[in-house]
Order: structure tokens, then sequence, then C-alpha cells
């Protein structure tokens, strides 16, 4: 049996990163405004819809190097360069004129979340070094990775596609099960630890 592993895609660089170890977890959340209007003397409020805020998406990557004669600190540079400004490759020239304002880097990631790799803008990445040799090198890093959804990419506008089809076979799916639930008097009960 292969063991994909999830990968990550600078695409500034269009150097890629493959994890060790997939990500145990991914939390996503996407914000729904709302505007509650003053209601003076009343019982209740009126809420009015303002917009969606993009999809985030946040998981911790694990690195282990004990083998490695750096350890950690090579694949914990690939990190840190996505919270730095990135000029691309026409706008490195002219970044050495000054502080330029450039945002950090979009990356391609998909792991769980959708059929093909979409597009994000980083967030945020906080990286813990630990268990350090008597030279200084770590061996190990935790990564946290913080990811907004790029919704105007065209990626992620096809991925659209995929999703509405997810929707109507989960929905089936569910309607499915039920009828032959109810049909062989078969029962599923949630099993804790699956």
């Amino acid at each position: 049996m292969t063991i994909l592993h999830a990968t990550i895609l600078n695409l500034s660089s269009s150097l890629p990163y493959v994890f060790e170890f997939n990500p145990q977890e991914i939390s996503s959340d996407k914000p729904i405004n709302r505007y509650k209007a003053p209601n003076i003397g009343g019982a209740s409020k009126r809420s009015y819809f303002t917009g969606f805020d993009n999809e985030e998406i946040q998981f911790i990557l694990q690195i282990l190097k004990f083998d490695a004669v750096t350890g950690v600190i090579p694949d914990c540079e690939y990190f840190s360069q996505l919270r730095e400004p990135d000029a691309g490759i026409i706008g490195i020239a002219g970044s050495f004129f000054g502080n330029e304002n450039y945002p950090p880097p979009k990356i391609a990631f998909s792991w769980g979340l959708s059929m093909i790799p979409l597009v994000y803008n980083v967030l945020d990445v906080k990286i813990k070094k630990t268990h350090f040799r008597n030279d200084g090198i770590p061996n190990r890093a935790e990564v946290s990775l913080s990811f907004e959804l790029d919704t105007e990419n065209p990626l992620n506008k096809f991925n659209q596609i995929a999703k509405k089809a997810a929707v109507y076979a989960a929905s089936v799916s569910s309607v499915t099960n039920e009828v032959r639930q109810l049909i062989t008097g078969e029962s599923k009960e949630f099993m804790s630890g699956i």
C-alpha cells in the first residue's frame, strides 16, 4: 500500500515541500458576517447578513530529522521564508533599493480538503524547534500553519464544481443508507475511537 504525503508548493519559487508526516488534524473556519441593528427598548434585534470572510485553515506539521547533519534547520528555513516579503523573480532587483511592502508568497496545498490543490495566502507561520543536540542543532520542529483561501484563483473556482458534486453525492449516500437500514433493519451505531 502506497502512502501519499501532503505537499506544499511555494508558487513564487515553484519549490515543493513534501511532508514526512501528514497532518493529523486540519481545522477550517469561514466566518459569516452579520450586523445587528440597534433596537432601543425592543425585545430583539434585527440581524442583517453582510457577507462572508474567506475560508481559513490551520494545522500543525511535525518534522523529525535525527539522522541529518543539519537537523531540521533547512526544513524550518523553508517555512520561515513563507512569512517573509516575496518580491517574486521580477521584483527582486527593485527590492535592493528600498523596503518595499511585498506580501508573502502564495502556496498551493491539498490534503483532505479538496479534490485538487487549492491556492492560499499565508496568514501565519509559527516554528518551534526542540530536541537540540550538543552542537545546538535542533532535531525536531513543530510548525503551526494558518492559510486563507485565495478565492480569486482559477484552481479554486474549478474546485467549486467538485464541491457541488460532493454535496449531491453526500446527500444521495445518506438517503440511500437510511433506506437500506429501514429495509434490512440494520442499525449503524457510532463507534468511538474510529
